[in-house]
């Protein structure tokens, strides 16, 4: 029985014969698609049609040699471009590509095709009903013929491609039907973009910066994709439709699409949007009037570049910028991108004109307060920058200069997810209230030693003799993501600078499960960063136990359910317990980091349970009982949390007695009858009730002491506690059938006629009738029959004889 009880890159251009064999792993199917992860894998890929109906994911970013462009792959000795040189394409006529290709976010850099004089150029030659999704290609050189793009040549019907892209890099053609990131397509694409340079030579048709032909017979759509970058004419190709993002529209629809492109060369039969329209149908698109100088768009409208820079221009006409588009001035020139694009962080400098404010715009040279996509330096100025007791700061990297301070202070959060570089100075601040009452509490650097804290008492917890011990000398380092407890002098309120580089990124300190007793695998950790942590991010520790100055607040996390009296949010340098079975490392990383304020959880999702409370007047302690199918009678640690009992004089404890142990949070298959625990170390009256209940129609409480059934759901049950009570004297009741007879079986009793018939080996000397809830309707004495109550329902009856004193159940229908 558990109780525990606190005091307190590689070569690649060679010839495709050496690339034989596997891919980096997997087998194919869409359960295990073929893993590429390397040049290696992907050249294999080009070179095996074999495969080119399987599944596949890109697992790593793929970059090839740039110095090595022009080398002949193919072995035919011309490099030149008069055989195929560079990489082969996926799918070709013989051998179309129809198989799934998830490039996970990935990306593909340098890819290098040249054949001038051939078709079907990309980094997929022709599909049919393929799928390519979130393929990124940066700097690639693609030279071909007829049906060229970046990702795909020519997409023959019923493709499907989504969260795609071409970025820097240029396509180039002599042929018809060239486009930035796909030549020809009969499929659906959409959330795809085009930021590339696209040169057309000669008398080239139906070519645009996004897509050169677009057909729409089987149905198909284009839609929330668009084109930025360049098109750039030879002299020769100048009567052919072209257009910024489409060069041909036919019978298909384009909806919530833009251009924003330069043109450079000859500009005869050039549009701004698309080239021609051949029974298609266009949907709320736009293009550059201002960049292209162009202003007929056939099929989009034409806007001046601060009109395509602002939100509203495209939210009038429908646009989501919810969940599709983003808008913000320091990304993507300002133009709308997609919502799953990221960008590198942008340099962002304080300069303190206005404040010492963080979350002064003014105070900053871009105008506006840092984010995630900034990177933010701090210099040396007038106003050392401070974000406030109730302020958030947020970046990617943060820089402060030599002699520049920066303070966070207490209530104030600070998260940067990339790196720290301080030459100068950071003050983490942190306030705690003298309430003569201990606190537990982290550190947020690797540069505090317990003289911060001099003349006071911090004591660490060791897991492995599970008790308290004095840290007594001041130069005592401490450590990081470890917890203390921290008792201060007299004072109404104490405030504490940390000073150092703040701790970002990945943090660890090593669990035990070493100690023997009721406490083992209790270890004291901390919040090691200036910032929240949220719980509901943290998996595999199950609880976390936290001091609030009288007793623990439990909180366990259960996917989009949150159970127990503690926060779901970790305070900033807070400190508190969790459990381990076994010696394992304590991991924190900065996705598991927030701003959000401390505050009082709960449920969720509360169903199929109740929340009980024992109240002492002044304090409540709770017991949360969940049932769930899938649960286990037994404690588990990422269900359940235990019991710390503690040392408060006078307070009311509650808890369910468990095969392991004692629990606060009990989680289990739904049951008839609950065995609780009960304790204060001070005689008194006290009560215990429900808080919150859900989908349980009866709760009844049996006091075994006074023999007495109550229905919680009429209120709180009160009763006087002695300290020589037992701590199982209560037990709970689901069902009124699984309430239990009391004391031994030699009394009877059963109703007939009307009446209750009370059969006992000795003289019933005295016989109580209650209700349910416990309330008397009647006492007789020396009798063997009471009349029966007039309503149905469920009854008890107690027989007091000269040596017994026995209760029955009685079901009166």
């Amino acid at each position: 029985m558990k109780k525990i009880y606190f005091q307190l890159m590689l070569a690649v251009f060679l010839t495709p014969a050496i690339y034989a064999g596997t891919y980096s792993g997997g087998s194919g199917t869409s359960g295990a698609p073929y893993q590429i992860a390397t040049t290696d894998d992907l050249i294999e890929l080009s070179n095996t049609s074999g495969d080119w109906s399987a599944f596949f994911i890109q697992t790593a970013d793929i970059e090839f040699d740039a110095d090595e462009t022009a080398v002949d792959w193919d072995g035919d000795g011309n490099p030149d471009g008069s055989g195929t040189s560079g990489f082969s394409p996926i799918g070709n006529f013989t051998t179309n590509f129809t198989g799934t290709y998830d490039g996970q976010g990935f990306t593909i850099t340098n890819l290098y095709i040249y054949q001038e004089y051939g078709g079907n150029m990309g980094l997929f030659g022709i599909t049919i009903n393929a799928t390519l999704s979130n393929i990124g290609l940066i700097d690639m050189q693609i030279t071909g013929s007829t049906y060229t793009g970046g990702l795909v040549g020519y997409d023959q019907t019923g493709s499907s491609i989504y969260n795609c892209y071409a970025q820097g890099g240029s396509v180039t053609s002599n042929g018809d039907r060239v486009g930035g990131l796909i030549g020809g397509s009969a499929g659906t694409i959409t959330k795809c973009y085009s930021a590339t340079t696209v040169y057309l030579i000669y008398n080239t048709s139906y070519c645009g910066g996004f897509i050169g032909d677009f057909s729409g017979y089987h149905g198909n759509s284009l839609s929330n994709c668009y084109n930025l970058g360049s098109i750039i004419l030879d002299n020769e190709a100048a009567y052919s439709p072209y257009g910024g993002f489409a060069g041909r529209n036919i019978y298909g629809t384009i909806t919530n699409c833009y251009s924003a492109v330069t043109i450079t060369g000859a500009v005869n039969n050039w549009h701004g949007f698309i080239g021609e329209n051949d029974g298609g149908t266009n949907n709320n698109c736009f293009f550059d009037a201002t960049l292209s100088g162009q202003t007929s768009g056939s099929g989009a409208t034409a806007k001046t570049t601060a009109e395509m820079t602002t939100e509203s221009t495209f939210t009038v006409a429908g646009w989501d910028f919810t969940n599709t588009w983003a808008i913000d001035a320091s990304r993507n020139d300002g133009y709308p991108y997609l919502d799953w694009q990221s960008f590198p962080p942008t340099d962002i400098t304080w300069d303190g004109s206005e404040s010492t404010d963080w979350n002064t715009a003014d105070n900053w040279d871009l105008g506006t307060v840092p984010t995630f996509d900034h990177n933010v330096i701090i210099p040396v100025t007038s106003n050392d920058p401070v974000v406030g007791a109730s302020g958030s700061a947020s970046c990617t990297n943060l820089t402060i200069n030599e002699n520049a301070t920066l303070t966070v202070n207490a209530g104030g959060t600070l998260i940067t997810n990339g790196t720290i570089t301080s030459n100068g100075t950071v003050n983490i601040k942190q306030s705690l209230t003298e309430d003569g009452k201990w606190h537990f509490i982290s550190i947020p650097n690797n540069a505090t030693t317990a003289n911060t804290f001099f003349d006071m008492y911090l004591q660490q917890w060791n897991e492995s003799t599970t008790g308290w011990e004095d840290i007594t000398d001041p130069i005592t380092n401490l450590t990081p993501v470890k917890g203390y407890s921290l008792w201060m002098p007299g004072g109404a309120k104490m405030d504490f600078t940390y000073t150092g580089t703040p701790l970002t990124g990945e943090q660890s300190i090593s669990l035990t499960s070493s100690g023997s007793g009721e406490s083992a695998g209790m270890n004291l950790v901390g919040n090691p960063y200036p910032s929240y942590i949220d719980w509901g991010q943290v998996s595999g520790y199950g609880s976390k136990y936290t001091w609030n100055g009288i007793g623990y607040d439990t909180y366990v996390y259960i996917p989009d359910q949150g159970y127990g009296t503690g926060s779901q949010y970790i305070a900033p340098m807070e400190g508190f317990f969790i459990y381990t079975a076994s010696a394992k490392d304590f991991d924190l990383n900065n996705s598991m980091r927030c701003h959000l304020p401390v505050g009082k959880s709960g449920s969720n999702l509360f169903q199929n349970g109740l929340v009980l409370e024992a109240n002492n007047g002044s304090y409540r302690d709770a017991l949360w009982i969940l049932f769930r199918a899938e649960a286990n009678e037994g404690f588990e640690i990422s269900r359940d949390a235990w019991k710390i009992l503690s040392g408060t004089n006078g307070l009311s404890q509650l808890w369910s007695e468990n095969p392991d142990g004692m629990l606060s949070v009990d989680v289990r298959p739904e049951t008839e009858t609950i065995q609780l625990g009960f304790t204060n170390n001070e005689a008194g009256t006290y009560s215990i009730g429900i808080k919150e209940i859900a989908d349980i129609s009866t709760a009844i409480l049996e006091d075994t002491k006074l023999n007495v059934f109550y229905d919680l759901k009429e209120g709180e049950y009160t009763f006087d506690w002695s300290l020589t009570d037992n701590e199982t004297r209560f037990k709970l009741h689901f069902n009124t059938t699984a309430v239990e007879e009391i004391s031994g079986s030699a009394v009877q009793a059963y109703v007939a006629d009307g009446n209750i018939i009370i059969q006992s080996e000795s003289p019933a000397e005295r016989v109580t009738l209650t209700d349910i809830t416990g309330r008397t309707l009647g006492v007789w004495e020396n009798t063997k029959s009471i009349p029966a109550p007039e309503t149905t329902g469920v009854y008890l009856v107690t027989v007091e004889t000269d040596h017994n004193r026995t209760t029955k159940k009685i079901i009166v229908e």
